[in-house]
């Protein structure tokens, strides 16, 4: 990486220090070590209504790219791969789970159909 104190500096020399910058950074992780649902633990739902659920991961502000998400009962909840949930018609109780496909972190929340 170049350090230019004097001169003028031309647009390759700062692409290329950009680019061995950017390669130094991408090789940081950063380690996952929680992942939340943005709903209360237990959730009331309503038969017939679609809701769309978020995880983020560790830091509200990591959003997990690589969700996998999952209900525990197809036949109360059905779910896509975005975490849009529609509750079909029965009541009962239905667990939402995702989980970061990455690391298999994962977080849980109860829906309770009404």
């Amino acid at each position: 990486m170049a350090v230019f104190l004097d001169g003028e500096v031309t647009q390759e020399e700062v692409d290329a220090t950009t680019a061995a910058l950017l390669g130094a950074i991408g090789g940081l992780r950063i380690p996952i070590v929680e992942i939340s649902i943005e709903a209360p633990t237990l959730t009331n739902v309503v038969r017939g209504q679609t809701y769309a659920f978020d995880c983020f991961i560790g830091d509200p502000s990591i959003y997990g790219a690589d969700i996998a998400w999952s209900v525990s009962n197809e036949t109360y909840a059905a779910i896509n791969e975005d975490g849009t949930v529609t509750i079909l018609n029965k009541t009962g109780t239905v667990i939402l789970t995702g989980t970061d496909t990455n690391t298999g972190l994962n977080n849980s929340i109860v829906l309770r159909v009404i």
